[in-house]
């Protein structure tokens, strides 16, 4: 367990490789990656901030992973970005001021975001990129660019979400 830290950084913030951890009550302002897990499998992430950087939290090769009640601010890339994962939860997350807020590609499967607000993406709120298999549920987007791009994707379910104000369009279909 990693409780109660403040991390500024150069690089990357925080970087898990393990099984079984809990990270929580972090703050991370101005790191190029704030928290990354990387070959992690049943990891919470809960009650984290990070503001500023390229990207808030990313999970690489990562599986059954809670990310919740968090909060991520001011990214220019991603405020998540789950590259080749598989089997988490994204849950009561608040993104503002990202280029795009939840990125889930490259073989990412049967993933779950809830309950989660995203407002003020130049890009995006959420996009999935050649990845099957993902829910999207009970979350709201506001005055983003796109509301959620899908592309190259099946078996992606949309549930009970509210799309208000995008600047181009609430639901982007590719491929």
């Amino acid at each position: 367990t990693l409780r109660g830290f403040d991390i500024t950084s150069e690089s990357i913030g925080l970087r898990i490789d393990a099984t079984d951890c809990t990270i929580e009550d972090i703050h991370v302002s101005s790191t190029p990656i704030g928290i990354q897990l990387n070959d992690a499998a049943h990891c919470i992430v809960r009650s984290v901030k990070t503001e500023g950087g390229d990207i808030g939290v990313e999970l690489i090769d990562s599986g059954s992973v809670v990310i919740e009640s968090s909060t991520i601010v001011g990214a220019s890339e991603f405020g998540v970005r789950l590259l080749g994962s598989w089997n988490s939860l994204l849950k009561d997350l608040d993104f503002s001021e990202n280029a795009v807020g939840i990125s889930i590609e490259q073989g990412s499967t049967d993933n779950i975001v809830e309950t989660s607000t995203i407002e003020n993406c130049s890009i995006a709120g959420i996009e999935i990129r050649a990845s099957n298999d993902n829910t999207i549920t009970e979350c709201t987007l506001a005055s983003v660019r796109i509301g959620i791009v899908l592309v190259g994707v099946t078996g992606i379910e949309i549930l009970s979400c509210e799309v208000n104000a995008p600047t181009v369009s609430g639901i982007l279909l590719q491929q």
